[in-house]
């Protein structure tokens, strides 16, 4: 898709939609979802960028362009071609078929449910992931950060750090920090609790965290079957202790499945007995294991 082809034949049929959202300091600044870094760009290439919306044409863009800029037809066409064109290239923006309506221009998402890693030290016999080492090619602390970001420019409310087990990773306070420091309304981390120590359930109350455990049985036996990993159970309801200790109002989710169905009461008496006051239970995910 050349310069020429966008201006000439698709003026009228194809519609660039840019889906991010350009961040405004001194200069104009997009972030590039395909190399994670962040490009300059001039006025009039923002004033471009900002009507990308899946609503106008090429031909009323350039009209803006032209007028505001005081270009000629030909000029203004040229240029917004030419710097959509380089848009495109780099991954930054896509071209609709045609205009988006009132019903599709959905507002985003308001939560985010991450899967940050696939490490994980159980082998839960209904984990949707077929094993337990880390995704091929997984983001980087800084990868994650840029990633962050864009989240929060584009108007994510509701992070949820998850995996594998996100507390394998090692930088994962430095991922959470950075997450804190951006315009989330609630960060949470989803845990199988096994790595809950004093000085993790600290740093997890001083950056507020919301904090899920994993607790799929009332007793050891029933727990450590479905998580694969004896001693698991012991050390998950210790990590819920220090949580509560450390004031986190933490909330347990329970995977049910035909091992753990009956025990579903024992379950719910246990939640009472740790003053678990958030609770909820889910189905198995048909994937991975979970087939």
């Amino acid at each position: 898709m050349n310069e020429e082809t966008i201006a000439n034949n698709h003026a009228e049929t194809l519609i660039p939609f840019f889906f991010l959202k350009i961040r405004k300091g001194r200069n104009y600044h997009i972030f590039n979802p395909v190399d994670n870094k962040e490009y300059v760009v001039y006025y009039a290439q923002y004033r471009i960028a900002e009507q990308c919306d899946g609503t106008h044409t090429l031909d009323e863009i350039a009209s803006t362009v032209q007028r505001d800029f005081r270009m000629t037809k030909t000029e203004a066409t040229t240029y917004v071609a030419t710097f959509l064109n380089k848009m495109y290239k780099a991954g930054i923006v896509a071209w609709r078929d045609g205009k988006m309506t009132y019903e599709t221009n959905y507002p985003p998402p308001s939560t985010v449910y991450w899967d940050i890693t696939g490490l994980c030290n159980l082998k839960c016999t209904h984990c949707y992931y077929p094993d337990c080492r880390p995704h091929e090619k997984e983001f980087s602390t800084e990868e994650i950060k840029c990633a962050l970001q864009e989240m929060s420019s584009y108007g994510i409310r509701w992070i949820i750090f998850s995996g594998g087990e996100p507390l394998l990773r090692r930088d994962f306070l430095e991922i959470a920090s950075h997450a804190k420091s951006l315009d989330f309304k609630t960060i949470s981390l989803a845990t199988n609790g096994t790595l809950i120590n004093h000085e993790i359930a600290r740093q997890l109350k001083i950056m507020n965290l919301d904090v899920q455990v994993s607790i799929d049985g009332d007793i050891a036996e029933i727990h450590d079957t479905m998580r694969g990993v004896k001693g698991a159970f012991d050390h998950a309801i210790r990590g819920i202790k220090l949580l509560q200790e450390e004031g986190i109002d933490v909330s347990v989710c329970t995977v049910v499945t035909k091992l753990n169905i009956d025990r579903m009461p024992r379950i719910l008496q246990l939640m009472q007995d740790l003053n678990v006051r958030n609770y909820l239970a889910q189905e198995v995910l048909t994937m991975g294991r979970g087939t």
